[in-house]
């Protein structure tokens, strides 16, 4: 999945859940930590896999459970503190990166998602051109970025209203 897709998905998720009474709090997070929670996995995957290490490959650390982890006890550090804003952004960034995984189907690559269990990162082909491709070919990658695009616009709209009533 691209940029929208990850973003704007992870958005009107956000946004929808502002309809339902016990979800109502993910509605409220941080909006820019959700969203930089959403593409924080490939944010530290991407260079590192791709150019630091030179392993062609953009999951790495970011795509597993154990970063999850990582951040939903940042979290829980910032919440037992006392901290309400520290701990809403960080409840968002869990969120987010919660939610990159389950777009990006981490579940079908175990040896990532499960890391470190069954030893170490697995190696790949980075081929640039290969993600220009990808966009112009795969219906999946373009549908989903559609509707990313679409759930941005939605959770945009919704927020510009939000302001508009608050005033």
């Amino acid at each position: 999945m691209f940029p929208f897709g990850h973003v704007g998905l992870t958005l009107a998720l956000a946004e929808a859940a502002r309809r339902f009474p016990a979800l109502a709090r993910i509605g409220t997070l941080p909006v820019l930590a959700l969203a930089v929670g959403a593409m924080l996995p490939d944010a530290i995957d991407k260079p590192l896999g791709h150019w630091i290490l030179d392993w062609g490959t953009g999951r790495l650390i970011g795509h597993s459970l154990v970063f999850l982890l990582a951040l939903a006890v940042a979290a829980w550090v910032a919440r037992s503190r006392g901290s309400p804003r520290a701990a809403g952004v960080a409840l968002a960034l869990v969120l987010g990166t919660a939610t990159h995984l389950v777009f990006d189907q981490m579940w079908a690559t175990p040896e990532v998602l499960l890391w470190p269990l069954f030893g170490p990162f697995p190696h790949g082909d980075f081929e640039p051109s290969g993600w220009i491709a990808a966009l112009l070919t795969n219906r999946f990658i373009q549908a989903t970025e559609l509707l990313g695009a679409a759930g941005l616009a939605w959770a945009a709209w919704a927020e510009a209203r939000r302001r508009r009533v608050a005033r």
